[in-house]
């Protein structure tokens, strides 16, 4: 399963959006999330060539979150003023996770896409913010000792539970096989697409597993006779969103 290599190292990079958050002291409201997402894809969609709510490829967006800083919004009843360090959580978000040596770990999200369904902040009635990591289940029942709270991590906490999983679950984690000659052999088809602004799990790491396929199964021609990879613009997790083409596109296929 290339895209969620698995559960477990997906619940981890997960985390990223609140990792951020926690570092800048900065809790970004989903509301203001969608302010920024809704600038943004704005000031990008046209460059597809049409006005229609979806950006070909997200990667070209290059609108800077700081343009928005100072912007005045009305969220959940009270008047919200867009700041330096809220577009700075916004930009890291986007570049993703490094390790301590500078390793990627985790492909930020593109530009257009929704940052608030990981980052998923809630606002009290006091205005209090808090964050709820929505893989928590997972690492809760997996990995954490009794009575962490991942809400609360550093990066240096959160890179020591990297460490910690291949240790302890090593043995499940082994999903990126580039072994396919047998499914190539047998003369099965299997068609694989991934969201272009998945808000869950970014799409590059999907694309990464595809180029190291066709390094192992000689070019992407080969590949893509029985496991070609589309990239879906507009559809959001799991299909949703407002791309309409993926079933035409397989049956063509």
């Amino acid at each position: 399963m290339p895209g969620l290599s698995a559960l477990l190292l997906a619940a981890l990079r997960e985390m990223c959006p609140q990792l951020v958050m926690n570092d800048a002291e900065t809790y970004v409201s989903s509301c203001e999330f969608a302010y920024f997402t809704h600038k943004i894809m704005a000031a990008c969609d046209m460059l597809d060539g049409y006005n229609d709510g979806i950006v070909i490829n997200p990667e070209d967006c290059e609108f800077e979150p700081e343009r928005l800083v100072v912007d005045k919004i009305a969220c959940e009843g009270q008047k919200t003023i867009m700041t330096a360090l809220m577009a700075t959580v916004i930009r890291k978000i986007r570049e993703g996770l490094r390790g301590p040596l500078g390793a990627k770990i985790r492909y930020g999200l593109t530009p257009v896409t929704n940052h608030g369904t990981l980052a998923n902040i809630t606002t009290g009635p006091d205005g209090t913010r808090a964050a709820y990591h929505i893989a928590l289940p997972v690492l809760d029942n997996l990995l954490l000792p009794p009575g962490v709270n991942p809400t609360s991590f550093t990066p240096a906490d959160y890179f020591a539970l990297w460490a910690q999983a291949p240790v302890e679950w090593g043995w499940t984690l082994l999903t990126e096989s580039t072994g396919f000659t047998g499914l190539r052999d047998s003369c099965t088809k299997l068609l694989s697409w991934h969201s272009s602004i998945d808000d869950t799990i970014p799409h590059e790491g999907t694309v990464e597993f595809s180029k190291r396929l066709q390094r192992h199964m000689s070019g992407a021609y080969k590949v893509d006779e029985f496991y070609p990879l589309f990239l879906a613009p507009g559809a959001g997790h799991c299909a949703l969103g407002k791309d309409r083409c993926l079933r035409s596109l397989s049956l063509r296929w």
